[in-house]
């Protein structure tokens, strides 16, 4: 199948939402293999990883609330921090998923595989596809607004949040693909920009009424590129290159990257599929 096939296929009004849907033909993706393998190296990095973002989150907020004698409404309202709390909860139930996987208590009431191609996986699954799709590409344009927009030197961060302000703003990003995109190769699905451009509409209006409605120890001020309530013209400018050039951009990258390296390959290096009628 063409790239351009693929496209329109997953346009289409029988390509469901959640499709796991691989092919023209019956073949569908394996739920287990591409999003929690069965493998005990698999669970130890995840839970590290977990642990090592919900430390540096505990740390940076307990800097952040002090240094700028802050509140948890200001912290939070910015996007990094909104960003990683979603990344976090994507590492959280993808931990415990495979957790699962290598436990098999529940295997086959969570990680069940769909035996016709118009059911859907379980909604622990589908909760997983959209925290994993929706954290990636806004991870990475949280990543392309800082260093255009807010990064204003060496100097503009302080000496005690340098490394959790490179994590933030750049590492996290590149492990969260590591972890959903090649070693547990979860798909790009077209449809699934849908969760990325709501999320972003979300926080635009809620950085909107933050802004008109002066919250927060700022006065309203969340970012400087975004102030609303004084420089709406290019508040709107760049609100629309993050979200309606860089977000799209962004994900089309990462569907181009799961349709030309995840495609049907049963020899375990690429996405994992079966038979399904």
């Amino acid at each position: 199948m063409s790239i351009g096939s693929r496209f329109y296929f997953e346009l289409s009004k029988e390509y469901d939402f959640f499709s796991l849907r691989e092919d023209f033909d019956n073949t569908v993706i394996d739920v287990q293999e591409s999003f929690a393998p069965a493998s005990f190296v698999v669970l130890m990095l995840r839970s590290c990883w977990w642990w090592i973002s919900y430390q540096i989150l505990l740390k940076d907020h307990e800097i952040s609330i002090g240094i700028t004698n802050g509140t948890n409404l200001m912290y939070f309202s910015h996007l990094t921090n909104l960003t990683m709390v979603l990344t976090l909860s994507y590492q959280t139930i993808s931990t415990i998923l495979s957790a699962i996987s290598i436990l098999c208590c529940t295997r086959n009431l969570v990680l069940y595989q769909p035996t016709k191609l118009s059911q859907r996986p379980n909604i622990f699954i589908c909760l997983t596809w959209l925290m994993y799709t929706t954290a990636l590409v806004s991870e990475f344009v949280v990543c392309i607004g800082y260093w255009i927009f807010e990064y204003g030197g060496p100097s503009s961060v302080p000496d005690v949040q340098k490394g959790t302000n490179i994590y933030k703003h750049l590492i996290i990003g590149f492990l969260v693909f590591i972890d959903g995109g090649l070693i547990a190769r979860i798909p790009f699905r077209v449809k699934h920009l849908a969760n990325v451009v709501v999320y972003g509409m979300l926080y635009t209006s809620y950085s909107l009424i933050f802004s008109y409605c002066k919250l927060g120890t700022r006065r309203g001020d969340i970012y400087s590129f975004m102030d609303w309530h004084n420089n709406p013209k290019d508040a709107a400018l760049n609100s629309i290159f993050l979200g309606w050039v860089a977000a799209p951009i962004v994900f089309t990258i990462f569907w181009f990257e799961s349709v030309l390296t995840g495609c049907c390959d049963t020899s375990g290096s690429k996405r994992r599929c079966t038979k399904c009628r």
